[in-house]
């Protein structure tokens, strides 16, 4: 048995420093409170060398932390219940058997051979089986008593849901005394407990750890060059949106030179030049006539939330030609040098609605 321990804690320690290795196969759940559960347990022990001594009860509760799918360490805290004489008969300190007789901590790392084995899936499996070893520490009220101990065995898991998992966990302690500080049957317990765990959410939202994909030295090279097309895709892209920009404001300010005056604006649903425009015309007249080869186009236009578009198309002619007899019958300019569009809602000058009833003065190129 002293042998078996040995072998098991061996293998804990070297299967905690490849799940420490391999750590960075999992995404998520980083955080030092995440992958934290809790829980209550409860059984029965008797001597290890002697299953006819009476038995004894237990019960305690576990707080668990997982490193990796594979590798978690336990701090659990006992209480043992008419369990003094299950230890050592010939040991003089062991003479009586009150209900709370002693009270015990343990910090077990563990390991799941489950996923050990088969390999972590992504989520919990229903059934896990874990091997479990480490210290504790023993001290009995009656006596004033204490003693190293070592605890060995398995947890046998049954994950109802993705909150809770029912365990049954058979397990020796070895009460190492400190005088011998040996491991003998004599003095050791064999225990059986059962108990419910509560698994707290973690940071990646789940309640345990999601599997990080990885990829090989090749799909990172692949997936570094598409980067690099993709920016350089990026930088083409921009510099033809920056010399579209460049040409479509060269554009407008060929069209419609700000020299012209101002726009003339309409009310609702009218055509009719108001008395107020006059001094926008007056300015763009003046234009007109210092440059008698200057030749417009007057845009009219309308609003979009009023109307339908055929009446707004009828309706931005109708403004344009509106401001197209006022320069020609008041001011006398030749009517050859005016051309009348318009385009209705189609288009719209400015954000607010009500500015887009409006006429403008377009430049007409050579």
């Amino acid at each position: 048995m002293k042998n078996f321990i040995f072998m098991i804690m061996a293998a804990l320690c070297s299967i905690m420093t490849v799940s420490a290795q391999s750590q960075s196969n999992y995404c998520g759940s980083s955080k030092f409170f995440d992958n934290v559960s809790i829980g209550v347990v409860g059984g029965v022990e008797t001597n290890l060398n002697d299953w006819n001594a009476p038995h004894g009860a237990v019960a305690g509760i576990v707080l668990n932390k997982e490193i990796s799918p594979i590798f978690g360490v336990t701090l659990e805290g006992n209480t043992n219940i008419n369990g003094l004489r299950n230890w050592a008969s010939d040991a003089s300190h062991f003479h009586c058997a009150n209900t709370f007789d002693g009270l015990s901590v343990y910090l077990t790392p563990r390991v799941n051979l489950t996923n050990a084995l088969l390999g972590y899936k992504g989520s919990p499996r229903k059934f896990e089986l874990e091997a479990v070893a480490g210290p504790g520490y023993g001290f009995w009220l009656h006596d004033e008593y204490n003693a190293l101990l070592v605890k060995a065995g398995l947890n046998l898991n049954y994950n109802l849901s993705n909150a809770f998992t029912v365990t049954l966990r058979p397990a020796v302690v070895y009460n190492l005394d400190a005088n011998n500080a040996h491991f003998d049957t004599r003095n050791a317990v064999a225990q059986l407990s059962a108990g419910i765990v509560y698994h707290f959410k973690t940071s990646n939202g789940t309640r345990s750890f999601k599997k990080a994909k990885l990829y090989s030295q090749s799909e990172v090279d692949a997936l570094n060059a598409k980067i690099k097309d993709l920016q350089s895709n990026l930088e083409t892209a921009n510099k033809a949106v920056k010399t579209n920009v460049i040409n479509t404001v060269d554009t407008v300010y060929t069209e419609s030179p700000s020299s012209l005056g101002n726009v003339v604006s309409f009310t609702l649903n009218s055509a009719k030049v108001d008395e107020t425009q006059m001094a926008n015309l007056d300015n763009a007249v003046r234009i007109l006539k210092e440059n008698p080869d200057l030749k417009v186009t007057l845009k009219g236009y309308a609003d979009k939330n009023t109307g339908s578009a055929t009446y707004n198309k009828r309706l931005s002619v109708r403004r344009a030609e509106a401001v197209k007899k006022v320069i020609v019958d008041k001011y006398g300019i030749d009517t050859d040098r005016i051309d009348v569009l318009g385009v209705g809602d189609t288009e719209q000058l400015y954000n607010d609605n009500n500015w887009n009833r409006v006429v403008i003065f377009v430049e007409k190129k050579k």
